[in-house]
């Protein structure tokens, strides 16, 4: 696809986004996991911020939030050939916000 049919202005589309939350439980603590699948085309180079990721975390004195597993791919096309990319830890940045 190198337009989106219904916007031909677009410069990214999201194809899929598919979460699910659920609780876990032990005896000292309970932890919420949220599990997130998100597919973005991105048709110009103007859509490629669409696909930079915010993760808002709690925290407070000596109890945060944290993220685990996380796993982000690109795909381009290259010389007739799929190429998948995997995020570096570089790509990975943290900063407070208040």
């Amino acid at each position: 696809m190198k337009v989106y049919p219904l916007d031909s202005s677009a410069s990214a589309v999201v194809l899929f986004d598919y979460g699910v939350s659920y609780l876990s439980s032990t005896a000292i603590s309970t932890g919420l996991t949220v599990e997130r699948h998100v597919r973005i085309k991105i048709l110009k180079k103007e859509g490629l911020d669409q696909a930079d990721i915010s993760i808002l975390l709690y925290h407070e004195g000596t109890s945060a939030e944290t993220v685990g597993n996380l796993k982000a791919v690109t795909y381009n096309m290259e010389n007739g050939k799929i190429v998948e990319t995997s995020l570096s830890k570089d790509g990975i940045f943290q900063r407070e916000v208040q």
